[in-house]
């Protein structure tokens, strides 16, 4: 089903700031009675996010950790695109999971964690 007005999206990516802009969008979107769902990963779309938001209804869509190739498709659409600055995103990242991001499945971040907890305790 075609809109009668354009898509409307936000198109971010890790660390950028994306649950504060997604909680803002959802809110809004509410308001106004607007149709938002927010996806972060292809697998979320089976690969072809413009057939997603036809089948969906959707109004304004939130695709997090975002890829030309699958938001190319779905013209016309209004939207922003959010990149945070790199710096700021070395500094988020290092602390979020050194303390705060989910490690079910990701053994790596166990390491990180165990290695950087004792060059902590090693610096007092």
């Amino acid at each position: 089903m075609k809109h009668s007005s354009p898509l409307l999206g936000y198109f971010g990516h890790h660390k950028g700031a994306t649950v504060w802009i997604r909680s803002i969008i959802k809110q809004v979107c509410k308001i106004v009675g607007l149709n938002h769902v927010a996806v972060s990963n292809v697998g979320a779309f089976n690969q072809d996010l413009a057939a997603f938001v036809d089948q969906n209804n959707i109004d304004f869509i939130s695709y997090t950790n975002a890829k030309f190739e699958y938001v190319q498709p779905l013209e016309p659409f209004k939207g922003f695109h959010v990149i945070r600055d790199p710096r700021d995103i070395v500094v988020s990242a290092y602390f979020s999971h050194l303390r705060t991001h989910p490690i079910k499945g990701w053994s790596e971040l166990v390491e990180f964690r165990d290695r950087s907890t004792q060059s902590l305790k090693m610096k007092d």
